[in-house]
């Protein structure tokens, strides 16, 4: 049975935080999504933390079925409205949420084309007003684009964004090696030639300077220069 009582929603909460056995008996009861999503929209923001941490646990690596199920009780649009919560845990847990369903090249083309405008109203902001973020919260940001990078429509709607093209060029140079490899994943997934397209998504990244960055790159530090590499070979 669900525990009724917000004690009792918290503690099942704290036991889908971490990947115990704990997690997959809770899993297999009835109401236990329907109890996660219940508790991100609780008014107290540490039990609202624990709901979303908790989704953003049983996400990861989750099938499609159970991916669907917690969609069906917190959507998208919901997920999207607590990444820009005030509080910067909270953000953090959501847009770890986001990557884990974002996943599956076709799912992530399914959303996106269904809620790609929110989806980019919502994160290239995150990348442009660089300032205002952390360092963490823009390498989560770039990590839900390396997984929406790998759908095949998906692709051309980044790239026709060239406030976020700009964004992935900057971070290319940036100080933090984490953002830099962030960034050059992402441009990889965008220029993979899997499609008609990579042509001219190849072709628009040179023009705007993506190219020769990447070639600046290799002679960074190792991780940096071997993901640059990996990048720079797709290009045709």
């Amino acid at each position: 049975a669900v525990v009724s009582t917000q004690s009792g929603h918290y503690g099942r909460g704290n036991l889908l935080l971490d990947f115990s056995p704990s997690k997959e008996i809770l899993l297999e009861q009835e109401g236990t999504v329907e109890l996660l999503s219940k508790l991100v929209l609780n008014s107290d923001d540490e039990v609202k933390l624990n709901g979303v941490w908790a989704l953003m646990n049983i996400t990861y690596k989750a099938n499609s079925d159970l991916r669907s199920k917690i969609l069906s009780h917190f959507g998208v649009l919901q997920i999207l409205e607590t990444v820009e919560d005030d509080c910067p845990k909270l953000k953090i847990k959501a847009l770890g949420l986001l990557r884990n369903i974002l996943c599956d090249p076709d799912e992530v083309d399914r959303i996106m084309t269904s809620h790609g405008r929110e989806v980019l109203k919502t994160l290239v902001p995150i990348l442009t007003n660089s300032d205002k973020w952390s360092d963490e919260e823009q390498e989560q940001v770039l990590c839900v684009f390396i997984n929406i990078a790998t759908g095949h429509i998906a692709k051309d709607l980044l790239t026709e964004r060239d406030d976020l093209m700009l964004c992935l060029l900057r971070f290319l140079s940036h100080l933090n090696s984490q953002l830099q490899i962030a960034a050059t994943t992402c441009i990889t997934h965008l220029v993979k030639s899997e499609d008609s397209g990579c042509l001219d998504r190849q072709n628009k990244l040179k023009e705007m300077g993506h190219f020769k960055e990447l070639q600046s790159l290799l002679g960074a530090r190792p991780e940096v220069a071997d993901r640059a590499k990996i990048a720079l070979q797709y290009f045709q």
